[in-house]
């Protein structure tokens, strides 16, 4: 998502965000996203699925401006009809994240 709004810069037109961008997502910071799968792949626990997250929602409109912030872009933000598949909010259950095994908390 963060990479298409980039490309929109690139491309000279407006960011487009699906819905009225209220629409949440908990991203995660490439770093910690890796140190947990080394973790992981670390522990003594197998055979589990581990949902990986930071537990914190966090809008579209949030990344778009942050976007547009690092590139000094003065692009219009546009709105498209929102996907029917795009959920109003994603949260994650973090119970097997916050045991010992994966490491308790963030690292950012």
């Amino acid at each position: 998502m963060v990479a298409k709004f980039f490309e929109d810069i690139a491309s000279g037109h407006g960011i487009v965000i699906d819905g009225d961008g209220e629409q949440t997502r908990d991203f995660i910071y490439v770093g910690d996203l890796c140190r947990a799968i080394l973790l992981a792949l670390d522990s003594s626990v197998g055979g589990e699925v581990f949902q990986i997250a930071t537990g914190v929602e966090t809008s579209i409109r949030t990344p778009v401006k942050v976007t547009k912030s690092v590139t000094n872009a003065d692009v219009q933000i546009d709105h498209g009809r929102r996907a029917s598949a795009t959920s109003a909010g994603i949260t994650r259950s973090l119970r097997k994240h916050k045991c010992s095994c994966v490491g308790s908390r963030a690292s950012r």
